[in-house]
């Protein structure tokens, strides 16, 4: 009796343990449940009816521009395509994007490898089951190094 009381106490206190240890790695995405995932920057995002975020438009070194727009309750999986290619320089310029969600959930910064490539695009997939927050939710485009004269992009956000 006295032996499987230390065992279940140092199961116990490993268990304790182990708690923080996997508290502290980190890895915010995996305990709110949202999964982030690459995803092909050739999918048509222009779907019918559900782009809610298409901005064209021009960022500077060390700007942000933050980008706010709802979504709807219900919503299982938003797709992100964040696009700052086709200028004289290409392949030199360096552009991050993060993601606050409705409950404070922040994601990111992503940089331009985050999909899997670098080719001046972010492509993500955010998605929960059963699903997503609802409300406003918020993508900062950040110039992190891009020239004086700024670079344009288009930020596009699909949801379904």
């Amino acid at each position: 009796m006295h032996a499987e009381r230390i065992v279940l106490s140092l199961l116990i206190a490993a268990a304790l343990l182990f708690v923080p240890c996997a508290a502290a790695t980190g890895d915010a995405e995996s305990a709110d449940r949202i999964t982030v995932s690459p995803a092909d920057d050739r999918y048509d995002i222009a779907g019918p009816g559900n782009v809610i975020q298409s901005i064209n438009d021009r960022i500077y070194p060390g700007e942000t521009d933050p980008i706010s727009k709802n979504i709807p309750t219900g919503t299982k999986k938003i797709s992100i395509r964040l696009d700052w290619s086709g200028h004289p320089h290409s392949g030199t310029d360096s552009v991050s994007l993060t993601i606050y969600t409705p409950d404070g959930g922040r994601y990111g910064p992503y940089l331009d490898s985050a999909d899997g490539k670098i080719d001046e695009k972010i492509s993500l997939d955010l998605s929960d089951s059963p699903s997503l927050p609802s409300g406003k939710w918020q993508f900062n485009v950040r110039g992190d190094s891009v020239p004086k004269e700024g670079d344009a992009y288009t930020l596009n956000v699909l949801y379904s």
